[in-house]
């Protein structure tokens, strides 16, 4: 529209001006307007508007049809030609040429779009020209519009996928991100899907979160959380992972009615070498094992074969003939020394060669007989034919000194007892104080109980003390040793295998009390005889001048036999008479005893049913005896032939008699060398084969054997 023909406001689509323009129409025939958005006129005058192609649009009051542009949500194919923009895309203004897609959090579900919707919470896209959201995967999230999920606190990625799996056990999330689960730490450890470090808890065994330290060795944690450890039951052990109680190694479980288990302590013979509530097991054939032990070890007289089975399972074989093994020396089987045998297989120890053989080789099964005209004792390498006395031990010097021989030394040593193997010679020291014994064999001389110097004290071995110990006795398992403690006034005990003194009947007060053994009082015990298979022991009392009983079973004490007052007459009981009554000894058959007074000639039998006191009528007179011995010979060509007698010990006359009981004859043994006469004598004291005598020289301080020429 012409400037000069019009009225028309530049800001409006409507003139008034009649003469019409390009891009004008005058459709009402009175007004001018502009064509509208969409629409054209290319020429002057009253024509209409021309429509744009189809999905194109124009500004108002275009004037070419090049004016008409795609609308929103299409593009140009070319000038004339629109295409609809696909669901995912959009064009967001007029003559776009090309759909752009929608951004990642974003989708457009229709075509002809001219904008993309955000993805609504609770679902994402992370790709371009999305036509639709995902929903998240399960414990996961999302705001609007977001491109991905965030897993859940407790939850996190499962590697490279898009899922969520709770957090491992021991593992925890707080926040809501795609992060790793964190670790509870050392010994710690939580419920899957936890979501905060407080959900963690020590693991079982341990116990005080954060640090988790372990329950010690006497406390259990059964389950994970945040108790404390609590304490194991009394004689149980928690297991490794201290997790329960259990039964310690060298225990076996024993199940209880009422249920749980006790720990016994598993028996000789058994083992068990880990922790555990199950039973001791058995020690493999030829082992053996200590009360609570974890292993097993070979027995006396096997040897460990190591290239065989472990040392806990191991195969034990037994020692040959010739060989031993006592179970605490080395691991092999030893040989035997010269004049020891092993006579058969599995030997804990080797024997002596018995009194009358020898041998004088190493690992030897037998001994040989000793020639006509020779003797040897036992444990001999050779047999002599030089004279029938020799000395065992001492050197005729006071003393206490330990040793081999000669080398040892003694103090008046009075009493001897002869174990019923004939190996050990226990002693009286009676001016030491001291109990020693005497190794035939070996000729070692040890001291087995007291301490120099008198006194009275019960207890261990070495602590014990003694005043004036003038008399011993074994008992027959030669484990058990009875001690006439002359000033102490009472019978002591002294126990081998756990080496301990105790007093076995007498309160130490002087006198001739009977009752019980801790009441009873001695005048002066000085010589022992068991007798009633070791259950009864005869007690001489040289001040009270009687013989008394002590029940061993019954724990009691008798008189058998004198009135308390010195004297020599015969009768029965208490109505008989002794003086100073010194040494005795058991006839054969333990019906009667026999009994020498000091410095008396005279030789008194008792008998033990009915007491009766009877003196002994002798071919012989007899001018001192010391010492009297039941003598039991067992081979031939003995002093006495084959005729059981007492063995008597001269004093003054310094040789040995025989006497046969039955006949009254006496015999005379001449000692081979000089002995010492002693105002204290010693005593005699024949073995249990009868082939030779030990006796003691109080005067000399020597002990001796004397060979009575008997011949096994």
């Amino acid at each position: 529209m012409n400037a000069s023909n019009s009225s028309s406001n530049s800001s409006s689509n409507v003139s008034v001006n009649s003469s019409l323009d390009r891009g004008w129409h005058f459709p009402y025939l009175v007004t001018c307007y502009a064509c509208p958005a969409g629409t054209f006129k290319p020429n002057n005058g009253s024509g209409s508007c021309i429509s744009c192609p189809q999905n194109m649009t124009s500004n108002v009051s275009s004037t070419s049809e090049l004016d008409c542009k795609c609308q929103q949500g299409f593009r140009h194919i070319d000038s004339s030609t629109c295409e609809v923009c696909n669901p995912g895309t959009y064009s967001m203004t007029a003559g776009s040429l090309s759909c752009l897609p929608c951004d990642p959090g974003s989708f457009q579900d229709k075509a002809g779009a001219s904008a993309c919707v955000a993805c609504p919470n609770a679902s994402y896209v992370n790709g371009s020209g999305a036509s639709t959201c995902l929903s998240c995967p399960p414990n996961a999230s999302s705001s609007l519009g977001s491109s991905e999920c965030l897993c859940d606190a407790g939850f996190t990625r499962d590697g490279n996928s898009l899922l969520c799996v709770p957090c491992s056990a021991g593992t925890y999330k707080e926040s809501i991100e795609n992060s790793a689960c964190e670790v509870c730490g050392a010994n710690a450890s939580s419920m899957p899907g936890s979501k905060s470090r407080n959900e963690c808890a020590c693991l079982a065994g341990f116990q005080g979160f954060p640090a988790c330290s372990p329950c010690n060795a006497s406390q259990h944690k059964p389950d994970w959380g945040d108790g404390a450890c609590s304490e194991c039951e009394a004689g149980k052990l928690s297991n490794a992972a201290r997790t329960s109680c259990t039964c310690p190694i060298g225990f076996g479980g024993l199940n209880r009615s009422s249920g749980g288990v006790d720990c016994i302590r598993c028996e000789p013979g058994t083992y068990k070498d880990i922790i555990g509530d199950f039973a001791c097991q058995a020690c493999p054939a030829g082992m053996v094992s200590s009360p609570g032990a974890s292993f097993c070890f070979c027995s006396a007289g096997y040897a460990a074969n190591f290239s065989v089975e472990s040392p806990v399972t191991g195969f034990c074989v037994a020692c040959s003939p010739g060989s031993y093994r006592d179970s605490e020396s080395s691991e092999t089987c030893s040989p035997c020394a010269p004049g020891f045998f092993a006579g058969s297989n599995a030997q804990s120890a080797c024997q002596a060669c018995p009194s009358g053989t020898y041998n004088d080789g190493i690992g030897l099964s037998s001994c040989s007989q000793c020639s006509e005209g020779t003797w040897s004792l036992p444990g001999s390498t050779s047999c002599s034919s030089d004279g029938f006395l020799t000395t065992l031990a001492g050197d005729r010097q006071t003393g206490s000194r330990d040793g081999v021989g000669r080398n040892a030394t003694f103090a008046n040593p009075v009493g001897v007892s002869v174990s019923s193997d004939s190996l050990r010679v226990a002693v009286a020291d009676y001016l030491n104080s001291l109990i020693r014994l005497l190794v035939v064999p070996h000729r070692q001389v040890t001291t087995v109980a007291g301490q120099s110097g008198s006194g009275f004290e019960d207890g261990e071995c070495a602590m014990a003390k003694f005043d004036g110990p003038i008399d011993v006795a074994w008992e027959k398992a030669g484990e058990f040793l009875f001690v006439a403690d002359f000033w102490n006034n009472r019978v002591r005990g002294i126990n081998l295998t756990s080496c301990s003194v105790a007093t076995v009947a007498g309160s130490g007060a002087f006198g001739q009390q009977d009752g019980e053994t801790g009441v009873a009082t001695f005048a002066g015990p000085c010589s022992l005889a068991l007798y009633a298979e070791g259950s009864k022991l005869l007690v001489a009392e040289f001040s009270g001048h009687s013989v008394r009983v002590i029940d061993l079973s019954a724990k009691s004490v008798t008189t058998l036999a004198g009135s308390g007052r010195a004297g020599s007459s015969n009768g029965v009981g208490v109505l008989a008479q002794f003086k100073n009554p010194w040494d005795l000894t058991m006839s054969e058959d333990e019906d009667a005893a026999f009994l020498i007074e000091f410095e008396s000639s005279w030789v008194r039998a008792i008998n033990l049913s009915t007491a009766e006191v009877s003196t002994l009528n002798i071919s012989h007179e007899l001018r001192n005896p010391a010492g009297i011995s039941l003598w039991r010979p067992r081979g031939s060509r003995c002093v006495n032939g084959s005729k059981t007698g007492l063995l008597l010990l001269d004093n003054y006359g310094r040789d040995l008699r025989v006497l046969d009981v039955l006949s009254g004859e006496v015999k005379a043994v001449k000692l081979n060398v000089s002995t010492s006469w002693s105002p204290i004598p010693g005593r005699v004291r024949a073995t249990s084969y009868g082939d030779f005598a030990i006796f003691s020289d109080a005067g000399g301080n020597e002990i001796l054997a004397q060979n009575l020429g008997c011949t096994p």
